[in-house]
């Protein structure tokens, strides 16, 4: 008789074809992770924004302080790079035009608002 690593002693002699040669085994398989791999979904990239007609509407209805002309000028060099293909020079300038945008709007507003409450006489001065 012979012994095999998990296997059941049969005499050759008198084996029948239908016993397994084998025992199942239980093993207990645990998954250890060698490395995380993320997958991320890739976007298409927008091309930054020039801002161009806000900052045409800033420059002639709510010019303060040259502010408007400023956004202008940055909202036309947003747009020659992002015609170029440089999208990180465009998207900086783009950014600059868009808060010089939104600092003249927010003053144009705060002026016009203070002067008509000034003269229909809301704000009266001590």
């Amino acid at each position: 008789m012979g012994h095999v690593l998990g296997a059941t002693s049969v005499d050759l002699n008198n084996a029948s074809p239908i016993l397994p040669l084998c025992q199942p085994i239980d093993i207990e398989l645990r998954a250890t992770p060698l490395a995380v791999v993320e997958t991320r979904e890739v976007l298409p990239l927008q091309p930054p924004h020039c801002f161009v007609l806000l900052s045409l509407f800033s420059t002639f209805f709510c010019n303060v302080c040259c502010l408007g002309f400023t956004a202008l000028v940055f909202s036309f060099k947003a747009r020659d790079r992002k015609v170029l293909g440089d999208t990180d020079g465009a998207g900086s300038n783009g950014k600059t035009a868009k808060c010089l945008n939104i600092a003249v709007l927010v003053l144009g507003c705060s002026v016009v608002l203070s002067v008509s409450a000034k003269r229909t006489g809301v704000l009266v001065a001590p």
